[in-house]
């Protein structure tokens, strides 16, 4: 069931490098493959409002949180420390990708996960 399940998710959400073990744990890589590394859990904010409740529950929960964009670093830089004892979230900000202009200013505002 485990491995329908997994196969399942990934073709659901197939643009996500995770991985689920037999013991329903989370493993997240980076895009060269060998940097597998446990998670507590993922979030994808879409709004300010879905960030501030991510940090306040890290800090409530005495967890970390590590940022990324398009997942296509290499070396480990968006992925949480590797320590047993320390299982952290992961902020996705892809869906964070409104453009604002102000017509006004000529400012553009672009979120962190416009490409």
């Amino acid at each position: 069931m485990l491995i329908s399940l997994n196969k399942l998710l990934k073709w659901w959400i197939s643009d996500i490098n995770f991985e689920l073990d037999f013991n329903g744990e989370i493993y997240l890589n980076d895009v060269s493959q060998l940097n597998k590394t446990r998670i507590f859990s993922i979030f994808y904010p879409r709004t300010i409002n879905d960030i501030e409740y991510l940090i306040s529950k890290a800090k409530s929960e005495g967890k970390t949180i590590s940022l990324r964009g398009q997942a296509h670093t290499m070396g480990d830089q968006t992925l949480p420390s590797r320590n047993a004892n320390s299982l952290n979230y992961i902020c996705d900000l892809k869906y964070m990708n409104r453009v604002e202009y102000d017509g006004r200013t000529k400012e553009v505002l672009g979120e962190a996960g416009t490409t």
